[in-house]
């Protein structure tokens, strides 16, 4: 009897062996896979300063709260451009008028393009779709169509009745549906 509980607790330990020698390979192919990451997706252009990981975790719950006043606030100790992680994406805040005023002017070509979804590249709608079109031709007469036809002053005013009357059931329905 003594013969079979020792060969299960040989058994056991063997299992629990393999399972723990198991986990630290998976740990440590992890971390290896995050610093390769980390260190290949290095920008070639110098980012700003920015909050430490540990004061975003830290401010996480007044992040989700009040987002403007946090982001206020670590402004005030890092500056007024500030960089920071979102997962892996890199994500630049602006919180001074005179930057936002150069960047959207003066280098919005610099900061126009954006991250393509990858539910938009499914069917190839990012390519005539005038959210995720980088500055090309194509998005120059795309742009140019929306401001002659569709946001051009005598078919906003035309539209804007019906704007209004679709704002309306928006509301109704958004009230009938919390009530």
């Amino acid at each position: 009897m003594f013969e079979r509980s020792n060969e299960w607790l040989n058994s056991i330990s063997a299992m629990l062996m393999i399972f723990l020698v198991t986990c630290i390979i998976l740990v440590i192919q992890f971390l290896h896979s995050s610093l390769l990451h980390a260190r290949n997706t290095k920008s070639k252009y110098k980012l700003p300063p920015g909050p430490s990981f540990l004061a975003i975790v830290r401010s996480i719950g007044e992040l989700r709260k009040k987002p403007q006043q946090t982001l206020a606030n670590l402004a005030k100790v890092h500056g007024p451009m500030i960089m920071h992680l979102i997962g892996q994406l890199t994500t630049i805040v602006i919180s001074s008028p005179e930057f936002a005023k150069e960047i959207l002017q003066t280098n919005d070509v610099l900061f126009s393009d954006r991250k393509i979804p990858q539910a938009a590249t499914v069917q190839n709608h990012y390519q005539f779709s005038l959210a995720f079109l980088p500055i090309s031709p194509i998005w120059t007469d795309l742009r140019r169509i929306c401001n002659n036809t569709m946001f051009s002053n005598k078919t906003l005013d035309a539209s804007q009745e019906l704007r209004l009357k679709m704002v309306q059931e928006l509301i109704s329905d958004v009230h009938t549906h919390l009530v």
